[in-house]
């Protein structure tokens, strides 16, 4: 289980103990997020996570950056991956002119408030995660946030490189395992159309949609979903 940027692996709150009936879990932060430390590069093929990964007979989960981070380690090495789980991940990040995505303009704007003033920036990010999820989703969402230190400033800005970067797209029909693709419904970040889109890609993918979901969709309908994954990857 892999988490997106500024976040830490408390966040999966009951999601993880839904999962830890049917899976043994684990839980790989992201470059000094959480307990993580810090890493120069957020390039998929140096990333420190990766080796701590579990070889073949694995089920991989991301969340938004940490599920394209799997992707493009499940696309060059697809005999370490039974199955994939893509939460709220775009395989590009930013829209193109072809491709449903955050818009650039916003984007750029975002990282120039991140290298003024980091903690409103997160603040911020945490209001884009939780809109269109119930309120004391939102609220859960934001007390998980805080269980754990946020990242420095510095790591932050690797992520969000990292994220302007990243174009996944030829690299879909690479992934041999199944795919089961989870969105929320009015998700401010990750637009339904790219995950329909992204699905197509996959040789074989599953898209499931969470009602009132957000950003956070595992938090929403946490027994759920962990069911629904169990169902795909018995």
């Amino acid at each position: 289980m892999v988490p997106g940027w500024g976040m830490h692996s408390g966040m999966w709150g009951e999601f993880a103990r839904a999962l830890a009936r049917h899976f043994t879990l684990v839980q790989v932060e992201l470059p000094g997020h959480g307990a993580a430390p810090s890493h120069r590069s957020w390039d998929p093929a140096e990333w420190p996570g990766e080796p701590a990964l579990p070889e073949g007979g694995a089920f991989w989960l991301g969340w938004s950056l940490g599920g394209q981070l799997l992707t493009a380690i499940a696309a060059r090495r697809p005999e370490r991956v039974r199955g994939l789980v893509l939460l709220a991940a775009n395989p590009r990040f930013v829209a193109a002119a072809d491709w449903p995505g955050m818009d650039p303009r916003l984007f750029d704007a975002f990282r120039r408030q991140l290298r003024e003033d980091p903690p409103a920036t997160l603040r911020r990010f945490l209001g884009l995660i939780v809109q269109g999820a119930p309120r004391p989703v939102a609220r859960a969402a934001r007390r998980l946030w805080r269980s754990a230190p946020p990242p420095a400033p510095a790591d932050l800005c690797r992520g969000l490189d990292l994220l302007a970067r990243l174009d996944l797209r030829p690299s879909l029909r690479e992934v041999r395992c199944p795919v089961v693709i989870v969105g929320g419904e009015g998700d401010a970040l990750v637009p339904r159309e790219a995950l329909r889109r992204s699905a197509a890609l996959f040789p074989e993918a599953h898209l499931t949609m969470v009602g009132a979901g957000g950003h956070v969709p595992f938090l929403v309908e946490p027994d759920w979903l962990a069911d629904r994954i169990r169902t795909v990857f018995p």
